[in-house]
């Protein structure tokens, strides 16, 4: 358990990169697409959202051993691992991601 706090942890601190995200979006199109890209940008980071929730529900749901208590579902841990593991590793998968991305040193790189 200790794991998973030490990992959202992380992955809470690390969601402040979503501004600095928005700023890399702008800078990195022209001028006139800057409106268009941002909201673009923001549509994806809320479709990442809407896609894992039920990923996540799915996962749980295909590790549940059938025990229920007044009638609720019951999960044990390695299933909760198995999910919230998802999250994890798009989280890894994006920082692996942006070593691919170019600096902008803060300016416009096309006019």
């Amino acid at each position: 358990m200790w794991l998973l706090i030490v990992l959202f942890s992380i992955v809470g601190f690390a969601s402040g990169a979503i501004v600095i995200g928005m700023a890399f979006v702008k800078e990195s199109v022209p001028l006139a697409l800057a409106g268009t890209v941002s909201g673009i940008s923001n549509m994806g980071m809320e479709m990442g959202s809407m896609i894992l929730q039920p990923a996540i529900g799915l996962v749980l749901d295909l590790k549940w051993d059938g025990l229920l208590e007044n009638g609720t579902r019951v999960y044990d841990l390695n299933a909760f691992h198995m999910a919230f593991g998802a999250i994890i590793g798009l989280s890894i998968l994006g920082t692996i991601l942006i070593t691919f991305a170019k600096e902008t040193f803060c300016q416009q790189l096309h006019e």
